[in-house]
Order: structure tokens, then sequence, then C-alpha cells
């Protein structure tokens, strides 16, 4: 052999060495199959690479809830940071949770994320600057609930949307229930296909932001008289923006909004599809209410601890976020955060607390700085951190 070749055996032989060297010294690998469904085959999930760990910050989280728009982004933005700067004496408080419009996410042309970029980096040196460093959830908004106003459309979704290309790229009415008014037609494939596409962007730039906790958009449910709304085709779109999103997250968990959406056997398949390979937090904004004797069941809930029948309960499987937005804080029901977080922490289980930031419903119990924020640092933030077994052991605290 010539001196080259000689050198080419000697480093292949020295590589493979090492290797077995390495192999040798890690502990076997756990099976792959983490069953989550109850019967039938046992879907697969792939074993997660060596050092492939995930965010896990787990606790009390402040919802700040006026969504930013691109007509209100300044002033909006000011308010949250003023929040934001009280929680450097409120050590018990782990981050906040944000809800952002598509359009301030993304510009009026399809790719041009700068804008969003801008103000989500915004919100993570304003967290980063505290003395103890806060997480950020964020929530995207691809649809409105309140009154519509037809003049504020190109402040809530891109307007590239509003082509033909993506059938006209919203869907408006009246949903009597809930109070949705607009939404991006996100059960037709190309109007999916640019979430996917935002969400891959944003992964690009977060993923191994050490702040950046969860990320997810909004709820399951979706009511819009007249809009040709499907649910089968809204939960297909559903399952491919989580599997590609699975793919693109690999640090930072993944958020199910979940609350209702068909039958319980369409919820389970929605919740089960979500969690298989990959790391997704299940969890919707409402609980059951009213405590202690509920009334209004929320059916995503019921699945996840396998209250339907056919299901396997995933409390302690995979995360659980308990969300209190103002439905239990004096609109439609007054509930104490005592008996808000009881029915989250020990019904629910759950790993992320997300109160409301409220200002304005119910009396002082209900209210963030005289009854939320007290509550919280009454029990100096309890919450399970355990990491949930589908996570694998890859939970990453610091």
């Amino acid at each position: 052999m010539t001196r080259s070749q000689w050198s080419t055996v000697l480093v292949g032989t020295i590589v493979s060495l090492i290797a077995l060297s390495v192999s040798a010294a890690l502990p076997p690998k756990r099976p792959a199959n983490v069953c989550i469904e109850s019967g039938g085959d046992c879907p697969t999930t792939p074993e997660p690479a060596a050092g492939d760990g995930i965010k896990w910050h787990p606790g009390h989280y402040v919802y700040l809830d006026d969504p930013l728009a691109i007509e209100n982004l300044s002033e909006r933005r000011n308010r949250h940071f003023s929040v934001i700067d009280s929680l450097d004496a409120v050590p018990a408080v782990k981050g906040i949770n944000i809800h952002i419009y598509w359009a301030v996410l993304e510009g009026p042309t399809a790719g041009d994320y700068a804008s969003g970029f801008e103000v989500i980096d915004s919100y993570l040196q304003e967290l980063e600057s505290l003395k103890t460093p806060r997480r950020l959830m964020l929530v995207i908004n691809e649809r409105l609930f309140g009154e519509y106003d037809p003049s504020r459309i190109d402040s809530i979704l891109p307007a590239y949307l509003f082509t033909s290309a993506y059938n006209g790229g919203y869907v408006t009415g009246a949903d009597g229930s809930g109070g949705l008014s607009l939404s991006a037609r996100i059960w037709e494939k190309p109007t999916m296909d640019r979430l996917i596409a935002l969400s891959q962007a944003l992964a690009k730039r977060y993923d191994n932001h050490p702040l950046f906790e969860m990320v997810g958009f909004q709820e399951t449910t979706f009511g819009l008289p007249g809009s040709g709304f499907n649910l089968a085709a809204y939960h297909a779109q559903l399952n491919r923006w989580f599997d590609a999103s699975k793919k693109a997250w690999a640090h930072t968990q993944l958020r199910l909004n979940a609350n209702f959406g068909g039958s319980d056997a369409t919820m389970r398949a929605l919740i089960d599809h979500s969690i298989i390979g990959g790391v997704v937090a299940i969890g919707g904004p409402d609980p059951e209410l009213p405590l202690p004797s509920i009334t209004r069941r929320i059916q995503a809930n019921q699945v996840f601890r396998g209250d339907t029948g056919g299901g396997r309960d995933l409390r302690g499987v995979v995360a659980w976020v308990g969300e209190q937005q103002g439905l239990g804080l004096g609109r439609r029901y007054t509930q104490t955060p005592e008996l808000l977080f009881d029915y989250q922490y020990n019904t629910m289980r759950a790993n992320y607390m997300i109160w409301q930031h409220n200002d304005y419903l119910g009396g002082d119990e209900q209210k963030w700085d005289t009854g939320i924020l007290p509550f919280i640092r009454s029990i100096n933030g309890k919450i399970r951190t355990e990491c949930p077994t589908a996570y694998r052991n890859r939970c990453v605290t610091d």
C-alpha cells in the first residue's frame, strides 16, 4: 500500500475503536415503543438521540391577555413589558404566555418573518433582563374572538392570504358560544402549508433559545356557521402541522390547545397523533366548571385522563397545561384561585399553570394583584415537576 492508503486505514481503525469504546460506555437503549393507545398496535416512537434534551421549566405562568396585533403593537407591548418587569419581585412565577396574531409574525409577503422575529426577540430580551430570567410560551393567533371589524383584517392575518391561491384566506361569522368571529382557512392545505412554514422558521431561530419554552396555536374548538369548515379536514391539517413541527422543534415543547372537537374517539385520535414521535404538551384554555360540582365538562380533559372509555390515562405520561382565562374568573363563573388550582393540580395533575393577568373581572379574589398572585405566593409556586414518562428522561431544567 501507499503511504496515503496506510493513513486512510489507520484513521478508519482509530475511529472504529473510539466508536466501540463509546458504545460500550453508554447504557442500553430503552425499548423504542411507547404505547399511548389502549388497544390495537402500539405506535412506534423513535428513540431520541443521546443528549437530545427538551427544555422543561414547569410552574406558574402569567397570560398577558391582550393579543399583539399590528394596530396596537407598541401600546400592548409596553403594557406587557410593565408586567414582565414586575415579575422580578415574584420568584414563584416562571414566565409568560403571549398570543400574537399571524400578521405580526409574518408580513404581507409570504416568508417575510423579520417583523415577527423583532417582536419575539424583544420579549426574550425583556425576560432575560430580569434578575432571574423568565420563560416564554407563544400562541400563534390565526383567528379572532370578539367583534370583527373589516378594517382590522390586515392587522390579524398576512395580506398575501387574501387571494384565490388561499381561497380568499379567511372566513367570518358569529359563533354565539365562544365569540369566534374570524379565522384563517386552517382546514385547507394551502393555508396550513403557510402555518407549517411559519413554525419551521420560528424553530430555526428559537428552538435553541433557553428561554423559549413552548409553542402552539389556537384551541381545537371551531364554530363559524356557514363557513364551510370541515372537522375531519381540520384534524388532518392539525396532524400535518404537528408532524412537521415535531421535526423542526427538537428541544422545545409543542402544545395541543385541546378542548372540543367531534366525538370522544375523534379527540382521542387527535391527541394520540400529536404526541407520538415528539414532545407535545396537552391542555386548552379553561378548566371544567363550576367547581367543585362540575356541570360544564370539557371533552379533551376527560379524554386526557381516560374518563371517556377506551383510552389510556395520560396524566404523568405527557405534560398537561392548565390554563385559566376569564371563564371562571367572573365571566359566567366566579371561582377562587384555590379551587381552580386544586382542579388542575389534583384532577389534571398539571405541570404548567397559566393564569390570566386579570384586572377587570370578578372581585378581589379573582384579580391578579389581589387574588391570583397572593395565592401563587402562598403555595410557593407549587406544581408537578416530574418529567413525563413519554419524554424519556429528556427534560432539561437548567
